[in-house]
């Protein structure tokens, strides 16, 4: 799944700003730390608003011809990933600078999709061919999994994104784990190329075209080691 779409944005609507805003406005530096189950919505939105030109997401969503019932698609498959992901672990779901970015991350042995959260025949179909492709790729070899990851279209640019990526990065090295992405928007991938991630392999369906991409280790010898995690999160709790 491909992130950080670079498409021309669109308006937000001010019907949809209706979620909290946890910005922080004395931050003088890039904060990135886990979502709390408060922050839940805004995440989805977040997700939702940046995967608004996703080609595969597109395609999914392309029945419904009203954007706003798209958006709404979008909305419920981000938040349900999101909280999801929280449940396993805090650190799975991360957000940047009040929300203005999120990414939701796992291991090969707690993996998220579309097809998992909501078990839709036709996102199963859509990942079928790069879920072969990761399995020929990665094997049986431990390793970290960015699911999702995205920045609201007015707040590109800004470093957000690479904060993000480098949370992820920084787990990987202490627990000397290669990091895959499928990347669905072709104009992202120089973004993580920068990043240190190698193209391993293109797959195409239905005109979509998806790449694969791993961050190797920096040291192949060192042996991987268990991944400091927080717990997961409670449905009844709002905190860290």
């Amino acid at each position: 799944m491909t992130v950080r779409p670079t498409l021309p944005h669109s308006n937000i609507s001010s019907s949809r700003i209706s979620r909290k805003i946890t910005l922080n406005a004395d931050a003088k530096h890039i904060n990135v730390r886990p979502v709390i189950k408060g922050a839940i919505n805004e995440a989805g939105h977040t997700l939702a608003d940046a995967y608004a030109n996703n080609p595969l997401l597109s395609w999914i969503v392309h029945p419904l011809k009203e954007e706003s019932k798209q958006h709404d698609i979008r909305y419920l498959l981000f938040k349900a990933a999101v909280n999801s992901a929280s449940l396993q672990s805090r650190d799975f779901a991360i957000q940047v600078d009040g929300c203005k970015g999120v990414c939701v991350w796992s291991t090969n042995q707690q993996q998220l999709s579309f097809a998992k959260v909501l078990g839709w025949k036709i996102t199963k179909m859509a990942n079928l061919s790069v879920a072969m492709s990761k399995k020929r790729i990665m094997k049986t070899e431990p390793h970290i999994y960015i699911n999702y990851m995205g920045v609201l279209p007015q707040e590109r640019n800004k470093g957000l994104g690479t904060a993000l990526i480098q949370h992820v990065i920084s787990k990987a090295e202490e627990a000397h784990l290669p990091i895959y992405i499928i990347v669905s928007d072709k104009t992202a991938v120089p973004f993580f190329e920068k990043l240190g991630f190698q193209v391993k392999e293109v797959a195409h369906f239905n005109d979509i075209t998806s790449t694969m991409l791993v961050r190797p280790v920096a040291t192949a010898s060192a042996s991987p080691c268990q991944l400091k995690l927080k717990p997961g999160r409670r449905d009844s709790d709002d905190s860290l």
